[in-house]
């Protein structure tokens, strides 16, 4: 899953820090090496997003990922609240300085997101799958 917000980078689980500090600072979850994954895999597809330049308001995103409570610590998240109460594993991509674009930007941004978006649709299919069946009475 991913969500869509104005800024430029990939940004993962934790959102928010466990002492609730407002300082910026690594929130590592328990699957923080899949997330790095998945944001990198994205911003790596990007044409440009994974060069970690510095487009929007200073900010720069090493590699185009950044962990969501290194960049700024937010509490009551999305993407943290689905992953700690529903399993998800879901990231934020960052696809522009403008929070609503202008029509004639809204062309590029597609050609730019998808070939990033077909590869996060296919992480979601990496993994194991197949039906549990209990050879005795349950």
């Amino acid at each position: 899953s991913s969500g869509i917000n104005a800024e430029y980078g990939a940004c993962y689980p934790y959102d928010g820090r466990e002492d609730k500090s407002t300082a910026p600072g690594y929130s590592k979850s328990p699957d923080d090496a899949v997330f790095r994954y998945l944001a990198s895999s994205y911003a790596k597809a990007h044409p440009t997003m994974w060069k970690g330049e510095r487009i929007c308001d200073g900010d720069q995103f090493t590699g185009g990922i950044s962990n969501g409570a290194e960049w700024y610590p937010l509490y009551g998240g999305m993407g943290d609240w689905n992953y700690l109460h529903c399993g998800t594993l879901e990231i934020t991509v960052e696809m522009g300085c403008t929070k609503y674009p202008k029509e004639d930007q809204l062309l590029r941004m597609y050609r730019d997101h998808y070939w990033p978006l077909i590869t996060h649709i296919s992480n979601s299919r990496q993994g194991f799958s197949g039906v549990v069946v209990c050879l005795y009475v349950c």
